[in-house]
């Protein structure tokens, strides 16, 4: 099935699907600066959402308030229909029950821009942590799958080297491996391809691209255009703190209607 039409389909059938993640009103403010505005976004299961936009339009900080790596000020986060419980404190606003936040972050699996890979573990080791310290998984049982996962994104042959030893796009895939080894409900990209040399680029997108076509919920921050045209079903133009227009990727990439989208269309063709 070509992406085209398996977004088409994805579209059509957005109706019958349980939401994955629900965002409403969502603020972040740092030192009084307020970085979102008031975000409303549904991501429903298999979604795959693209979240585009300039530099400082606080795409990075959407995602880190959905895995709570930032706590938002204001709004709410719910995933898989399960609302994240705040409270305010003397400090300001904080998890009220930290049960609950480990549950979710359990669902929950983030591929950074910088890799964040464990520099003192070899790959495999890399991919075993979590299964195994967190999930309480057999580390047998973790063993084997992290060795196909390995397979999967080419380094199988690469299990016992450390990550100083591989190049960037190499290193990216082991990251996007470790985060699929703890079976999350909902993968979180933050620009994955940005800290890599442009010919590592397409090694990572097809990784990522692969794992789109299993019907995982995505929500990827990227600068790739093409990649979020072909791969995503939604798309969301992030400005300034507000989301500024969305929709599917035919619409926002061929008939934009805000100005300031036509425009950061236009600057990154």
């Amino acid at each position: 099935m070509l992406a085209s039409e398996n977004n088409n389909q994805k579209a059509a059938n957005s109706t019958t699907r349980e939401d994955a993640i629900t965002i409403r009103g969502l603020r972040k403010s740092y030192d009084g600066i307020e970085v979102l505005k008031g975000v409303d976004l549904t991501a429903k299961q298999g979604d795959i959402i693209a979240i585009i936009g300039g530099s400082g339009s606080g795409k990075s900080t959407l995602l880190r308030c959905i895995n709570l790596l930032e706590i938002p000020s204001a709004g709410e986060v719910a995933i898989d229909g399960e609302i994240i419980k705040m409270k305010n404190t003397s400090e300001g606003i904080k998890p009220a029950d930290k049960k609950q936040v480990k549950r979710i972050r359990s669902k929950l699996a983030m591929v950074f821009q910088n890799f964040n890979l464990w520099q003192h573990l070899t790959l495999i080791e890399n991919l075993i942590a979590a299964p195994t310290i967190v999930h309480g998984i057999d580390k047998n049982s973790a063993t084997a799958s992290a060795r196909k996962l390995l397979e999967r994104v080419g380094l199988s042959d690469k299990e016992q080297s450390y990550p100083a030893f591989l190049s960037g796009g190499q290193q990216q895939r082991v990251a996007i491996a470790r985060a699929v080894a703890v079976q999350p409900s909902v993968m979180l990209f933050d620009e994955p391809t940005s800290a890599l040399d442009p010919e590592l680029v397409g090694e990572v997108l097809k990784v990522i691209e692969d794992l789109a076509h299993e019907g995982r919920t995505m929500i990827l921050v990227t600068h790739e255009m093409q990649f979020a045209r072909e791969v995503a079903n939604h798309v969301v133009f992030l400005h300034q703190g507000v989301i500024e227009e969305e929709g599917p990727p035919e619409q926002i990439f061929n008939q934009p209607k805000s100005e300031r989208l036509k425009q950061f269309i236009s600057s990154v063709r």
